[in-house]
């Protein structure tokens, strides 16, 4: 056993008899549980209120999703594929940037693009 983050928080690391691995379990404390539920709680405010301004930002231009793919990458540090992040993009954020195929290109909307925050996404 060793101690985490300077609290009563310990990770004990074992080994199955029978199973050529190792597994570890985590034991928190109350008060590593209520920081941890506390943080969880304002990240989803921020989502919540981040996702509120992108939706009510009116779309009159349209750009390719490789820029948004470029920011992406820009304030993120993800080293996936290309193909990945755009796969990622199309699925998780096309409500919010408007992802749409139109002549058979990928586009999304400038103006919620110019405004994202994909680090509140993460």
């Amino acid at each position: 056993m060793y101690r985490m983050d300077n609290c009563t928080c310990y990770t004990t690391q074992s080994q199955y008899d029978d199973f050529p691995g190792s597994y570890t379990d985590y034991h928190t404390c109350d008060n590593c549980n209520k920081k941890l539920e506390l943080k969880n709680k304002i990240k989803k405010e921020e989502l919540k209120s981040h996702l509120e301004y992108i939706n009510s930002i009116e779309t009159l231009n349209f750009v390719p999703i490789k820029n948004a793919l470029t920011k992406y990458r820009n304030t993120t540090s993800i080293s996936n594929s290309d193909k990945w992040i755009v796969n990622n993009l199309r699925s998780r954020t096309y409500t919010v940037l408007q992802v749409h195929k139109k002549n058979n290109r990928w586009i999304c909307s400038k103006e919620r693009l110019d405004e994202i925050d994909f680090k509140v996404f993460r």
